[in-house]
């Protein structure tokens, strides 16, 4: 009987443990699902994208190359040419694990071959040729992605197109088709100049139809004519934090209207102005990062058990948040004694040395290391990213998503998302809080100069800088300028300043020129303004989307009554209009928008699968002992 019992107590277990692996397995499938091919292609893509830069940057341009194919023959032909669009047409994996793609280069016939190998620490591109024969042409790969669309098909010939809410610029972009995407059409509106599509079978919004954007149809188009939901009202609006941790409020971009929202550190709208993220410390270390809708009043944490997080920004989709916190380090005040001759630390204090025996004694300060994370809000999961030892104030490139660019001990440093690669974006320490322009041309910082802070603006192309906030040679102290944040049209810089004996809000032109304070005289009274030059971000400007009636639905699919009024124009997705119509080294796939937009991230799903199994046979265990007690007292 006891033989039997356990045989069925171990039963379970087995039983148990396969269930908590199918349990957790969907978590697993999702985060690495064809991550080496994504990486391969988004080596090459970056290597194409870094020859359209107006400003060739050879450091950027070999980054991606292997050490004998910096100065092949192609190589160098491709730098001398001015390359303007380039499109992955075909691509296809070897048996030996390299990774083949062609490229149209120019939109003429010419077709450049490029291969990808993983090297001892990244992918490079490891091989590039023309194609002269096309019977020498890799031949189609299977693993190429197919939309097996049900109707006419659209290609993305720019090099990034929006997708919308709606027909029209008006309407929120949800996500971002890149060069050579091919979409099926499922309706058009009214006039014929929008499309909504769909990719995988879902419906994923609306694209423009111009042929500037979008290859002709490839057949009849005989898709329905679908109705417009409401246009929203866009307007700017200005998140405004008194200081680090305490109370922030939502304000027109006047500074009129001001109202509080919430209270937490470092608040930033989302793209689309609908949301703000920031983070909550609880019991004065441990944090979470938060949401709070602008349009419902509510807020949730989205991901937790954080050391003092900081500094959210949103990816140019809204679909991610990266983040700066606590991870390593010493985080309290530690003593230490060695014996004579041992090499005592250069940040060491109270040092002693003992009269008798010789022995040194000393104190090491506390000294925490800050790390970079990665939060999808659109599948629930995270991942701590390649950062340097001290991290801090990511901001997100709007042109270019696969850029983030940090503030580091030595300098800005600006890291590779699809590569998971930090590299300089500047060598001097004294820039902080950096902060992208719209157009991902220009990074804002707050500058320690000679003990007090100013504003720069650095350019991402050559790196020259200008300074925007001098104070006056005259003056016994110079005041301080810091936190700058942009407009969303790129036309004037918000920070705040102690100009006027106080710390305040205000507003300059982006050159500089014509600063003023940002608030009502009477509103500005009765806030309470400090910068501790922690790298806090005290505003985030952008666009505040007020629905006209009923909130659009995300994905467009509305009845006839959310058709537009009549003689409504509806404008073309063109690039002057936008702020990401821009190339990106990684793919980006429209996300399926019929999902909960947040999910929060708690890794519970992960705990509950561990813990199952030994859950289960504690449970049969103590069932089989009732019965074996059973049966021997029967017996």
């Amino acid at each position: 009987m006891k033989k039997q019992i356990l045989h069925l107590a171990t039963l379970a277990l087995m039983v148990s443990l396969l269930l908590s692996v199918r349990i957790a397995q969907p978590e697993q499938a999702v985060a690495q699902e064809d991550v080496e091919t994504l990486l391969a292609r988004a080596t090459i893509k970056g290597f194409l994208t870094s020859l359209t830069y107006e400003t060739y940057s050879p450091t950027l341009t070999n980054f991606y190359l292997a050490d004998d194919v910096v100065d092949s023959p192609v190589a160098q032909a491709l730098r001398n040419e001015q390359i303007e669009t380039f499109a992955l047409v075909d691509e296809q994996w070897l048996d030996d694990g390299t990774f083949v793609a062609r490229a149209t280069i120019n939109s003429d016939n010419r077709i450049l071959i490029a291969e990808a190998r993983r090297g001892e620490t990244r992918w490079q591109v490891v091989s590039l040729a023309w194609l002269d024969d096309e019977t020498t042409a890799p031949a189609p790969s299977a693993n190429v992605a197919d939309l097996s669309p049900t109707g006419p098909t659209v290609e993305v010939v720019a090099l990034g197109l929006n997708v919308r809410a709606g027909p029209g610029t008006l309407y929120p972009a949800q996500g971002v088709l890149s060069q050579g995407d091919r979409v099926t059409i499922i309706g058009v509106n009214a006039g014929g100049d929008w499309y909504q599509v769909a990719s995988d079978g879902r419906t994923i919004g609306w694209i423009s139809a111009l042929p500037d954007y979008v290859s002709p149809p490839s057949g009849a188009v005989d898709a329905p004519t679908v109705p417009a939901p409401p246009v929203p009202i866009v307007e700017d609006a200005l998140i405004l934090q008194t200081k680090s941790g305490d109370s922030f409020y939502l304000a027109d971009s006047n500074g009129a209207n001001l109202r509080y929202i919430s209270a937490g550190i470092d608040p930033a709208l989302s793209p689309d102005g609908t949301k703000v993220a920031f983070t909550r410390w609880e019991s004065g270390e441990v944090g979470a990062i938060w949401i709070h809708d602008l349009t419902s009043g509510q807020e949730w944490a989205v991901l937790g058990e954080m050391f003092q997080p900081k500094s959210p920004t949103w990816s140019p989709d809204g679909g991610k948040i990266a983040v700066n916190f606590q991870q390593g380090g010493r985080r309290d005040l530690e003593e230490h004694c060695q014996e004579p001759g041992d090499r005592i630390p250069p940040d060491a204090i109270d040092v002693n040395i003992g009269s008798e025996t010789g022995r040194i004694c000393y104190k090491l300060p506390p000294d925490t290391h800050w790390r970079l994370r990665l939060v999808d809000l659109n599948i629930g999961t995270f991942q701590d990213l390649n950062s340097a030892t001290y991290s801090y104030a990511p901001t997100w490139d709007p042109a270019n998503d696969w850029r983030v660019v940090f503030a580091a001990s030595t300098g800005l440093q600006q890291l590779d998302l699809n590569r998971n690669e930090y590299f300089p974006f500047t060598t001097d320490l004294r820039d902080r809080g950096p902060v992208f322009s719209p157009d991902g041309r220009q990074v804002a910082v707050s500058y320690s100069q000679s003990g007090h802070w100013e504003v720069y603006t650095i350019s991402t192309a050559d790196g020259s800088r200008n300074r925007l906030t001098p104070s006056s040679p005259l003056l016994d102290e110079p005041f301080n300028s810091a936190a700058p944040a942009w407009s969303p049209d790129g036309e004037e810089i918000a920070f705040v300043t102690d100009r006027a004996g106080q710390w305040e809000f205000w507003v300059m032109n982006a050159d500089g020129s014509n600063p003023r304070p940002l608030l009502p005289p009477e509103t500005a009274a009765q806030l309470d303004v400090e910068y501790a030059g922690v790298d806090e971000r005290l505003i985030s400007w952008g666009a505040k989307v007020q629905p006209a009636g009923a909130p659009p639905a995300l994905i467009a699919e509305a009845s006839p009554a959310d058709a537009p009024a009549a003689g409504q124009a509806q404008q073309a997705d063109t690039p002057g209009q936008e702020e990401i119509e821009a190339d990106s080294l990684g793919d980006k796939q429209p996300e399926d928008e019929s999902e909960p937009e947040v999910l929060p991230v708690t890794g519970y799903s992960v705990k509950i699968a561990l813990v199952l199994p030994f859950v289960i046979f504690i449970v049969v265990a103590l069932v089989a002992s009732g019965i074996y007690s059973i049966k021997n007292r029967s017996g």
